[in-house]
């Protein structure tokens, strides 16, 4: 029982204490969108336009053209917002738990 206290205990002072930390670095987080969002929205409407001009569904465009730059880009671009999905959740799972493994420090 007081093992479960003073776990309690240890977790609220991780919520307290990181809390403005986590905030800066998810509003740091949350300022890659645009620098990452505007560059995938531009290589998706560059590919849908040339999948509409071989009238192709997207994912089979993508898939069979031979263009590897308009691949990489998209794929990367994609990656890029994945992460930045992830990420806060990684903080968010580090503050509500205490462990640092969620946020890969460790």
């Amino acid at each position: 029982m007081a093992r479960s206290a003073e776990l309690r205990s240890t977790r609220r002072t991780v919520l307290i204490a990181g809390a403005p930390n986590v905030v800066v670095a998810v509003l740091k987080l949350a300022a890659g969108f645009p620098a990452e969002g505007t560059p995938l929205a531009r290589t998706l409407r560059q590919a849908r336009g040339q999948a509409k001009g071989r009238r192709r569904r997207l994912i089979r465009h993508v898939s069979d053209s031979p263009d590897t730059t308009v691949k990489a880009a998209l794929f990367e671009d994609s990656a890029a917002i994945a992460g930045l999905v992830l990420a806060p959740a990684g903080l968010l799972l580090r503050q509500l738990t205490g462990s640092a493994v969620w946020d890969g420090s460790r």
